[in-house]
């Protein structure tokens, strides 16, 4: 059973039984007081009974009515002690009897009184007869009212030795009760409570083995176990504390700082690797030294840091210190080392080598200055406003850009000034948006808006706008352009690309440009007109299928050339609606800034008719030529710069020359210099537009021969002559003959 049971139920044992004792103490003193009262009360109607015999009797002997009304008070009186007897204790057979009488007498008494005085025999005989009945019935009451009294002082005596019974078991009881609980207590309280001492005091010692004994299945029986475990848990912390201890050691000797912990009275009392490393010295010759000695003595200044730690004050100071290699940096925090009741007991020092930051900083400082310098010299304005949409920079550009200067705006909302008047309420609901996400339609792209300068006029510019944190909400950074000029060539570059469109679709050709993958970009109104295309359908149209098999067949070796960069010029026949046409197609290559190639325009010409016709010119000439071969006569055709550019086979049979061989031969190599020289000023004549016949001696086979020459301009349509007709005739037998 459980200890705590076991003194709850001794406790409610002993408050049982003295609730048990009081009772009945009380009760019997109660019972003792009602046997006092009782006997009192009995003895009172004794004397009151004999009161009331006195007064029978004198009654008796006087018959006065003083004595009749003292005898009916007396009655009363013992009536009422009858009553009270009855109410508080009861009515045994005493009572029951004496009440009996009691009740009888006033008839009794009544029935003398009604006797008169001169009363004759027979009412003499009545009256002794009542008088003997009433002295007899009060003689009985009077033994009655002793025997009542007999009986309380016996209730008393009993009432008395109940009450001293009582009086001596109760304490008996209690001590009974008492020793019971010592025993309980001593068993099952002091003695593992000693158990429990003695291995607290170990453990206070630092003998964290020592185990209780103690095993019961009660409350210390727990505590026991409980502080088993416990000792058992604390050696496993203690454990983990100490290789806590190491592992903290073997982080602050490999941090990049220089640790330490410092007494109230501002000696060292653990340093970490970093700090011995600077100080040079080992821990044990650090411990105990007092860190202003550590660092120069009382007079440097970071004596006045280590005095303001010692007084509960956190310090965080840097310091530069000079070496050959260069000056160093260092920020030290001195954080107090305070007890429950703020009170210093020294402090822990943290201090960091931040001279890289400083460099950091520095160079960040100068990009900063560089970074402003470029704001301040960007070609495009420059605009920072904060989550509220007030300007924080505004640069040189700006000013030029919109008139305003920089300490003009600076704080100022853009709605104040930038932003036109019905694209306010938009820049501010927007605003708000982007204020709070840092997103927005605008962000991070390239947009075309409009803004006011400070004259009022809306101009046209290019914004690119990216959100910057601003707290807990979001500002953002611009850049504005003002492309006034551009719009305005941008307008010049769509009059004049309509002009170009009016006229590619006004030449006699088909006009196209087409991408690397030769997908269809442009067409001219003869392309449309001709594959019937809609003009909004040509992008879903490649050069293969717009062509067809057989003319892209055509088309795709000198599409390979154009990709590669080079310029095609070809011509072929297709079969175009059931007919057959002859086109003449240039392509462009079309290049991009770094050179490559990113598409290429395409100009097909239909040069049916002409084929045609240069097709009857060649049968003609076919058919001049066979004439001009069999005449006797030398024909060819000289052009400007004195090429031949025709000879008929008359040659072949007179000089014995191959027609074909004298293309292109200037006239000095066909006869030489000096007969070129000789029929220079004829030519020359000739080519003034004059025709010119003359004569001449040539050698033919041996054989001088008399020849007759015409040159025979031919005219340019523009009045000029183009070449000259050479006919030479062999006049020698007219000669001869003459």
């Amino acid at each position: 059973m459980r200890v705590r049971t076991q003194l709850i139920a001794a406790i409610s044992l002993t408050l049982l039984v003295g609730l048990v004792v009081a009772v009945f103490t009380v009760s019997a003193a109660r019972d003792e007081n009602a046997a006092d009262e009782r006997q009192s009360r009995a003895q009172t109607a004794s004397h009151e009974v004999s009161g009331l015999l006195v007064l029978t009797q004198e009654y008796v002997r006087h018959a006065e009515d003083r004595s009749a009304q003292q005898w009916r008070q007396r009655h009363g009186e013992i009536v009422d002690l009858l009553q009270e007897e009855y109410t508080k204790a009861g009515i045994g057979p005493t009572l029951l009897e004496f009440r009996s009488v009691v009740q009888a007498l006033p008839e009794l008494f009544s029935s003398l009184q009604q006797l008169p005085q001169d009363a004759d025999s027979f009412n003499q005989r009545r009256k002794e007869l009542l008088i003997d009945q009433l002295l007899t019935s009060t003689q009985a009451m009077s033994d009655l009212a002793y025997q009542w009294y007999q009986e309380a002082a016996r209730n008393r005596r009993q009432a008395e030795l109940r009450f001293q019974a009582l009086a001596i078991a109760s304490p008996l009881a209690m001590l009974a009760i008492l020793v019971a609980v010592s025993l309980l207590v001593r068993r099952r309280v002091l003695g593992p409570l000693s158990q429990l001492d003695d291995a607290t005091a170990a453990v206070a010692r630092g003998d964290l083995t020592v185990r209780t004994a103690y095993n019961r299945n009660d409350e210390f029986g727990q505590l026991s176990r409980r502080f088993n475990e416990m000792t058992v848990a604390l050696a496993k912390s203690l454990e983990k504390m100490h290789r806590t201890q190491k592992q903290l050691k073997a982080v602050a000797d490999n941090l990049p700082a220089r640790i330490a912990h410092v007494d109230e009275e501002g000696r060292y009392t653990f340093t970490n690797a970093g700090l011995q490393q600077a100080m040079g010295q080992d821990a044990d010759a650090l411990f105990g030294r007092k860190v202003v000695d550590a660092h120069g003595g009382p007079d440097t200044d970071i004596a006045v840091h280590v005095e303001a730690a010692l007084r509960g004050e956190r310090c965080a100071f840097e310091r530069k210190v000079q070496h050959a290699q260069g000056d160093v940096y260092y920020h030290s925090v001195y954080i107090p080392d305070t007890d429950a009741e703020g009170q210093a007991n020294g402090f822990y020092e943290m201090t960091f080598d931040i001279s890289e930051r400083k460099r950091a900083e520095l160079a960040q400082a100068q990009s900063e200055q560089r970074m402003r310098s470029i704001l301040t010299h960007a070609p495009d304005a420059f605009i920072g406003i904060d989550a509220d949409s007030r300007v924080h920079e505004w640069n040189r550009q700006a000013e030029i850009t919109f008139g305003w200067q920089r300490d003009e705006v600076l704080g100022k909302p853009l709605t104040e000034f930038l932003i036109p008047l019905e694209a306010r309420a938009a820049h501010t609901h927007g605003m708000d948006k982007f204020a709070l996400t840092g997103e927005g339609p605008i962000v991070n792209r390239r947009i075309e808006i409009q803004g006011q300068n400070k004259q009022g006029q809306l101009i046209p510019i290019e914004l690119s706008v990216a959100a910057v944190r601003d707290g807990e909400r979001y500002g953002a950074n611009a850049f504005l352009r003002d492309i006034t000029e551009r719009k305005r060539a941008e307008t010049q570059l769509l009059a004049s690309e309509r002009r170009l469109r009016d006229i590619t679709d006004h030449i006699p050709a088909m006009v196209g440009y087409f991408d690397r993958d030769e997908r269809c970009l442009y067409a001219n109104s003869t392309v449309l007109r001709v594959y019937g295309i809609k003009a909004e359908d040509t992008e879903s149209y490649t050069l293969r299928s717009g062509l067809g098999e057989e003319a892209y067949a055509i088309h795709e070796p000198h599409v390979r050339q154009v990709l590669k960069g080079e310029v095609a010029h070809f011509e072929g026949h297709i079969q175009h609606k059931g007919k057959g046409a002859y086109f003449q197609a240039h392509m462009v290559p079309d290049r991009a800034e770094d050179g490559s190639v990113r598409g290429f325009y395409v100009m097909t010409f239909d040069v049916t008719r002409g084929r045609r016709a240069e097709v009857e010119q060649a049968r003609s000439e076919q058919f001049l030529r066979a004439i001009t071969n069999n005449v006797p006569v030398l024909i060819s055709y000289i052009d400007t710069g004195h090429h031949i550019q025709f000879a008929n086979d008359t040659y072949r049979l007179w000089l014995g020359a191959d027609p074909a061989s004298l293309i292109g031969m200037h006239l000095r190599e066909v006869g030489g210099v000096p007969l070129y020289e000789q029929r220079l000023p004829y030519l020359q004549r000739a080519f003034a537009g004059e025709r010119v016949e003359f004569d001449s001696e040539m050698a033919m086979q041996g054989v001088t021969r008399s020849m007759h020459t015409s040159y025979v301009p031919d005219p340019h349509p523009d009045g000029g002559v183009r070449g000259l007709y050479a006919l030479t005739v062999d006049v020698s037998s007219l000669k001869r003959g003459a």
